[in-house]
């Protein structure tokens, strides 16, 4: 009991030095609950649009009677603001497979959602297709481009991308701890033992990683130089 207490110890200080804000992918969640959007607070959500998305900003000019309005005028879509001249580029960078990369990005804030309501103002980053080879001799070819809405309009706008770019590699090792190491899968029956054996096989799979790394840092003479 001891050991798995300190290997579930040793994984959640290893999360907290490795994650500064706690990042959910609850997009989903609050377009199904109209009252997400102000339900969720203290919670960082970072979520991948699609190209034909439209915003408002908050209504300003009201009339004396009637119904008072809570959207502006709609604004152009993902993708028109991807297109259009009236939003500027921005250079920045970000680490992604292995190396750091120059990444091309628009910016929008401060607007609002009808599926979420009118309270959570949103930022949307635009990020230009990155182009990349098959071959050295190859055409340059283009990836899609990503359209990203975050909660936190205050947030750097390289802290928001890094943590988007982040989560893809959270996905694979949660699919990896379910394929390699088989997490949830444990016969177990007694309700202790199946909150304690999922976080147990985690543990472990994370001191694996760990171990990795610090032996790729001490014994880089042992690995063979990339091909070229």
């Amino acid at each position: 009991m001891y050991l798995v207490a300190l290997l579930i110890l040793t994984i959640l200080e290893t999360l907290l030095m490795a994650f500064s804000i706690v990042m959910v992918k609850l997009l989903s969640l609050a377009l199904l609950l109209g009252h997400a959007s102000s339900s969720l607070i203290g919670v960082l959500i970072i979520d991948c649009l699609a190209k034909n998305v439209t915003f408002h900003y908050s209504a300003i000019n009201q009339s004396e009677t009637g119904r008072k309005k809570v959207y502006s005028e709609q604004l152009p879509t993902t993708d028109e603001i991807r297109q259009s001249d009236n939003f500027k580029w921005h250079k920045i960078n970000a680490w992604a497979a292995g190396k750091n990369h120059e990444f091309n990005i628009k910016v929008m804030q401060g607007f609002i959602w009808r599926k979420t309501g009118g309270e959570r103002k949103y930022r949307l980053i635009v990020i230009r297709p990155l182009g990349y080879k098959l071959y050295k001799k190859s055409k340059l070819l283009y990836r899609a481009p990503a359209y990203l809405l975050c909660t936190d309009i205050d947030m750097s706008l390289q802290d928001t991308l890094q943590f988007y770019l982040w989560s893809w590699e959270i996905e694979v090792n949660i699919g990896e701890g379910k394929s390699l190491f088989g997490v949830g899968q444990a016969h177990v029956r007694n309700p202790k033992s199946i909150e304690i054996v999922p976080a147990f096989i985690t543990a472990i799979y994370s001191l694996l990683l760990l171990a990795n790394l610090e032996s790729s840092k001490s014994n880089q003479a042992l690995f063979l130089s990339k091909a070229k």
